[in-house]
């Protein structure tokens, strides 16, 4: 199970795309890139929960545990394997994005990790004006399961959110992974 979690993390910070050399901006399209917002920009009620994680892409299907934590002041998330050994953490303050691991590779793309936990939990406005700056639409909708949140940039659907009850999917068209948190507990 520890090599898997090791996987699963090397493959979930390294799917997320390209990065850009100037602080700390992501690509939502290969040629949309957006800066990720301050925690300041987060005014829902703090998220301090355990999750499971499971990472799909190709024909392959990982999964972790993971301590999300989103507030006004920090993201900060922790994976950990079931005997609860720390594989990796991101903490991101805004003006500060620390990523640490003894087990995975100093190059993982821990601004998309971010990119995609802000695309989940900040406010559908916040997200709006910042994506929409750089030509993306953001749209909920109400969906069969739940809140359907759709990221397009022009016609072409780029990514996805499910929020249904305790579940959340990610699905990413263009980079082609998904993964699911479920609350536990």
């Amino acid at each position: 199970m520890k090599k898997l979690c090791l996987l699963f993390m090397c493959v979930l910070f390294t799917l997320t795309g390209c990065i850009s050399n100037s602080g700390y901006t992501v690509f939502v399209t290969n040629t949309k890139p957006v800066k990720l917002l301050p925690p300041e920009s987060f005014a829902g009620e703090t998220i301090d929960s355990l999750y499971s994680f499971e990472l799909s892409f190709s024909d392959t299907t990982l999964s972790c545990l993971s301590w999300v934590t989103v507030s006004s002041s920090e993201i900060f998330l922790s994976a950990f394997n079931e005997m609860g050994i720390s594989m990796g953490e991101i903490s991101y303050t805004g003006d500060d994005l620390q990523y640490t691991s003894t087990f995975l590779p100093e190059s993982l793309k821990a601004e998309y990790v971010i990119a995609d936990i802000q695309a989940i939990f900040y406010e559908y406005d916040v997200l709006e004006q910042n994506y929409g700056k750089k030509g993306l639409d953001i749209v909920d909708e109400q969906g069969d399961a739940g809140i359907v949140r759709n990221i397009y940039s022009g016609n072409n659907l780029v990514e996805s959110i499910i929020f249904a009850g305790d579940s959340i999917s990610l699905i990413n068209y263009l980079r082609g992974y998904e993964y699911v948190l479920v609350r536990v507990g």
